[in-house]
């Protein structure tokens, strides 16, 4: 199962929001694939999957949030 681009913004995140999105977005799709690879086919996998992207949906939306450089990071 692919990740892909699931989640698109267009909240105008800043390069370092960018940067930590794309980590975000890569451990989200590891577990997915973790997922998939050990599960049968079921409700309850899909289920699952839908709660993590939803955690990727909220994750993206608290980033959109914060100020643009919130740790000093330039």
């Amino acid at each position: 199962m692919s990740l892909g681009d699931m989640i698109t913004t267009n909240y105008g995140l800043g390069e370092y929001q960018k940067a930590r999105l794309q980590e975000l977005k890569d451990k989200y799709k590891e577990l997915i694939d973790v997922i998939d690879k050990n599960l049968i086919d079921s409700r309850e996998k899909s289920l699952a999957i839908t709660k993590i992207q939803e955690g990727l949906f909220w994750t993206t939306r608290s980033l959109a949030v914060e100020p643009t450089d919130p740790f000093g990071q330039k």
